[in-house]
């Protein structure tokens, strides 16, 4: 197990606007993340916030931001009612939840002022808040995922909670009457379209509402621990990652395909690109 740095850290902002399509505002109750997936953006946002991460191992290190709850109640009393997502650049349920439980307050007040809600996660904690999720009036959970293999999938997210996991999470979300998602993101070349028909069997199994997809990007900043898990995980695949990072026609050519496939279970893709 990977050897967690936490330091409780003052914000100086909670609920910032937010340039995702669809959504109005993103709320981080934490800087940084556990789950240390090698393609996540977010490690190239989390050095310019905070000093003691820049010489850190993304994934080695988590920053509750301790007074989330107090912003967010001062702050949202000056915000016209929008879409709020939990979260952009972390995981609003990191295993460090349990014991702050930031994420679970914030709903909190989100309840209180009945501003929608979708929750993006890659772990199964979020069933500990479903007493409160279950009392908003506009709630949606989604859970990413790239796969099924978790031998491979573990060279691409070392510390994230099982595919399985996630997926039984949502089933139970769904089976609650709560609005869910699944959210294919990254796809991973020799994963995600290789087990591309066997995972969306899965989520329809687990009765989500809905399915979105979208790409991976490699930023010059994150290709050398890509290219060190493709490198461990997909040998055969170091070519076509290589071409990728400049070059993303692939990802439009198999759209077809994933969409034939999607079509099956009843689902029309929706595509981040």
């Amino acid at each position: 197990m990977r050897r967690i740095f936490v330091k409780e850290i003052f914000a100086r902002s909670i609920l910032s606007k937010s340039g995702i399509i669809g959504v109005d505002y993103a709320i981080n109750p934490y800087l940084g993340c556990s789950h240390g997936c090698v393609y996540c953006y977010a490690r190239l946002y989390t050095a310019r916030f905070w000093e003691e991460s820049r010489n850190r191992e993304w994934g080695g290190f988590v920053f509750p931001k301790i007074n989330a709850a107090q912003l967010l109640r001062r702050e949202i009393r000056r915000k016209r009612r929008g879409l709020i997502l939990l979260s952009s650049v972390t995981d609003p349920y990191l295993p460090e939840e349990s014991k702050y439980r930031l994420t679970r307050r914030i709903l909190e007040i989100l309840k209180e002022y009945d501003f929608p809600v979708s929750i993006l996660t890659k772990s199964p904690l979020v069933i500990q808040d479903l007493d409160i999720i279950s009392g908003l009036e506009d709630v949606e959970v989604g859970f990413s995922m790239s796969g099924l293999d978790s031998d491979q999938l573990a060279c691409f997210e070392p510390c994230a909670p099982s595919v399985r996991s996630r997926l039984a999470a949502l089933r139970k979300l769904s089976d609650e009457g709560i609005r869910t998602y699944a959210f294919i993101s990254p796809i991973l070349p020799g994963i995600t379209d290789s087990h591309i028909e066997l995972l969306l069997k899965k989520i329809k199994e687990a009765k989500a509402d809905r399915v979105m997809v979208d790409l991976l990007r490699i930023r010059p900043q994150l290709w050398e621990s890509i290219r060190k898990a493709v490198e461990t995980a997909l040998p055969k695949h170091i070519k076509l990652y290589n071409k990728i990072r400049f070059d993303l026609s692939y990802f439009f050519e198999i759209k077809e395909k994933f969409d034939d496939i999607a079509a099956k279970y009843g689902y029309e893709l929706e595509w981040m690109y």
